[in-house]
């Protein structure tokens, strides 16, 4: 199990009838029905990703730690490529660790909330 999982969960069930596009989290559609879950691959961010999730109306993205690569090495360079659509709402933490595992970018300013 990611161990990000059950925290975008737990952030997005406080916002009902968002709509969330979550790249590459094949298994959120067990945590999140409803979202749009993407899992094709490449598993990364590309340009194309970005430009995808930027068109689709979404009131939050939400990607994990796996998803950077050369392109997009952390998530400054991801926060830059989604503005100005975009801005990074909630950070969540490991369950163990609380390192950062998973960010959720919002659209909509009554949805977000730093934390």
């Amino acid at each position: 199990e990611h161990p990000g999982f059950l925290g975008v969960r737990d952030y997005l069930a406080e916002r009902p009838g968002a709509r969330t596009y979550y790249y590459y989290g094949p298994l959120m559609r067990h945590y999140l029905p409803g979202a749009d879950i993407d899992g094709e691959r490449p598993r990364w961010w590309t340009a194309e990703k970005i430009a995808e999730a930027k068109r689709g109306s979404y009131d939050f993205v939400v990607t994990d730690w796996s998803m950077f690569d050369a392109a997009y090495p952390d998530i400054g360079s991801l926060c830059r490529a989604l503005e100005p659509e975009y801005r990074l709402a909630h950070t969540v933490p490991h369950r163990r660790t609380r390192l950062p595992v998973a960010w959720i970018f919002s659209r909509s300013v009554r949805y977000s909330r730093m934390s």
